[in-house]
């Protein structure tokens, strides 16, 4: 009988160059391989919950897929042996229904973009600023951002006719770690577009910087477009924290 399952996954992103590809540079080849290694059955319908770009890492996703075997706890026992040189880890598998899917059953996706902001060398996750921002002012802009907008500011143009999103909340969340202080802003909505954290995080960033006025980011926002005047930011801070079911 075919099941459906889905695993709990964790990776560092520069192990990869993303998602979808056909050498082990791409996290769907490596999981791919791994199931095969295992049960010596190749899966067809992989799907994760947040596709990633290179460098983009993740605490918390999750992949479904099919397969004529059972599972158990013991498969992420023998997966995590095979990816032991690996920047990924299998955390649980779990048995859902058939008309699951990681990605499009999900209710809510929470991502972290971390800042630090004193050099170290125990910090592998994050983009160093070694000025001082207006956390107070980043967050006075991120309110425009928060419920119902047209976001075709903040993401590339192929999404034409997906660009109307929500955005949950945005918090921004202070602390110290390995005598570092860090800035960690929290985004959380049902979905996002290809690059859209990065492209919210660009702009907030140039408002920290005093490189935009609220006006500004405002006017940004409106204009509806990508604009040569706003940055992505690296995909080195990003990481996904967590998927909501």
């Amino acid at each position: 009988m075919v099941c459906k399952y889905c695993i709990q996954i964790s990776y560092h992103g520069s192990d990869f160059s993303g998602w979808n590809g056909n050498n082990d540079k791409f996290l769907y080849f490596v999981i791919r391989e791994t199931i095969y290694i295992i049960t010596r059955k190749y899966v067809n319908d992989l799907c994760i919950a947040g596709r990633t770009d290179a460098e983009v890492s993740a605490l918390n996703n999750y992949v479904s897929f099919s397969i004529d075997i059972n599972l158990d706890n013991y498969f992420i026992q023998k997966a995590n042996m095979i990816l032991r040189n690996r920047k990924v880890v299998f955390k649980s598998i779990k048995l859902v229904d058939n008309d699951f899917s990681a990605r499009f059953s999900a209710k809510s996706r929470t991502y972290h973009y971390l800042f630090y902001f004193q050099p170290s060398i125990f910090i592998n996750i994050g983009c160093y600023l070694y000025k001082i921002i207006n956390i107070d002012l980043m967050k006075e802009a991120s309110n425009y951002l928060i419920g119902l907008h047209d976001f075709s500011s903040f993401c590339p143009k192929k999404y034409e006719n997906k660009r109307i999103r929500s955005i949950n909340y945005i918090n921004f969340i202070e602390y110290k770690e390995f005598d570092v202080n860090f800035l960690c802003i929290e985004i959380n909505a049902k979905s996002f577009m290809h690059h859209q954290v990065r492209y919210i995080i660009g702009a907030l960033l140039k408002v920290g910087q005093n490189k935009w006025s609220l006006q500004n980011f405002l006017d940004y926002k409106n204009a509806k477009q990508v604009s040569i005047h706003t940055s992505l930011a690296s995909a080195k801070g990003l990481l996904l924290y967590q998927v909501e079911y």
